[in-house]
């Protein structure tokens, strides 16, 4: 293993994660089309060359494809509990960390025997993220309803765009149906529940009569919204 075909390999990793994330959503993502093409263009590049200066150049744009998409790395991290988004998301973090390190010591000329080292540390933290993630996805459980709950259900990235309640406590029994988490915000309210992939949650919520805005506030999921009408 050298440092120079460890930095392949992490770029090949990340556009296949690309395309992993695009699958769980069901959805192509600009971004991450355009970031797997520039990557397939790099690879291309590195497999003619191998010079100093591509090497800079390469560690140089992970770098700055890493830092703009840390508001959409970051709060997955701390949901461990979605399987799908949070692997993803490590793996992601992972390669292009690992990638920054490689470029940089090929770039240095550094010796290559610890880049075999370097690979096997992380192919141990991913089997660590896969066994953690697992167990705590199959731990998150789901909450029961009650008689009377407003049942509102998280599907295709879409909530609906209409919900009705009775003026007074109101219970919301929220289904998350997609593979990705979610989040039950209602505007104005102190409700902001999480929702890991494929389970239940219930909220309790005082509301007068008028009308609220609900929605998902994970970023990316901004088309997420309805109005609930209370009487």
């Amino acid at each position: 293993m050298t440092w120079h075909r460890l930095l392949v390999l992490s770029l090949g990793a990340l556009i296949a994660d690309f395309l992993a994330i695009m699958a769980v959503n069901g959805a192509v993502i600009p971004p991450l089309v355009v970031m797997s093409v520039l990557y397939v263009g790099v690879l291309a590049a590195l497999s003619r060359w191998q010079g100093r200066r591509i090497h800079i150049a390469v560690g140089a744009l992970v770098v700055l494809l890493l830092i703009g998409n840390l508001p959409y790395v970051v709060p997955d991290l701390g949901h461990p509990e979605t399987f799908a988004t949070f692997v993803t998301t490590v793996v992601a973090l992972l390669a292009s960390v690992v990638a920054i390190g490689a470029a940089a010591a090929a770039a240095m000329a550094a010796g290559d025997a610890r880049a075999r080292a370097a690979s096997m540390l992380v192919a141990a933290l991913l089997a660590i993220t896969v066994v953690g993630s697992a167990a705590g996805s199959m731990a998150a459980g789901d909450a029961a309803g009650r008689p009377g709950d407003v049942r509102v259900t998280a599907q295709g990235v879409a909530y609906p765009s209409a919900l009705e309640a009775k003026a007074g406590t109101v219970g919301f029994l929220v289904e998350n149906r997609d593979p990705v988490r979610h989040t039950f915000v209602i505007d104005g309210r102190p409700v902001q529940q999480e929702l890991p992939a494929g389970r239940s949650r219930r909220v309790e919520v005082a509301l007068a009569a008028g009308t609220y805005q609900f929605r998902c506030d994970v970023l990316g999921h901004e088309r997420m919204q309805g109005t609930i009408t209370v009487k």
